[in-house]
């Protein structure tokens, strides 16, 4: 269980990230497209270093490509709701 000081700094991270997890889970790919893709990674002659599953997935390894850590960090507190680290900082 979560002390008061610890819900007051992470509560609103919390709850944005809940949020994002149920939004995602409603398009979140399938176990048996998943499995497939496992299954031809385990039995493929020259399986490859990485296997992309999923749009999602596809996409954010490309911004991962062409984007600095720093601008695919704020993407990502962007898409899950987290806001600005600076703003948590200046809270606690």
């Amino acid at each position: 269980m979560a002390s008061r000081p610890q819900l007051d700094l992470y509560g609103e991270a919390y709850q944005a990230w809940r949020k994002f997890m149920e939004r995602t889970a409603k398009g979140a790919v399938s176990c048996d497209a998943v499995s497939r893709v496992i299954f031809h990674a385990l039995t493929a002659k020259t399986p490859r270093t990485r296997y992309l599953v999923g749009t999602d997935a596809r996409i954010y390894a490309r911004l991962a490509w062409i984007c600095p850590d720093r601008v695919m960090d704020w993407i990502g507190r962007k898409v899950m709701g987290l806001g600005s680290v600076r703003a948590a900082r200046r809270r606690g």
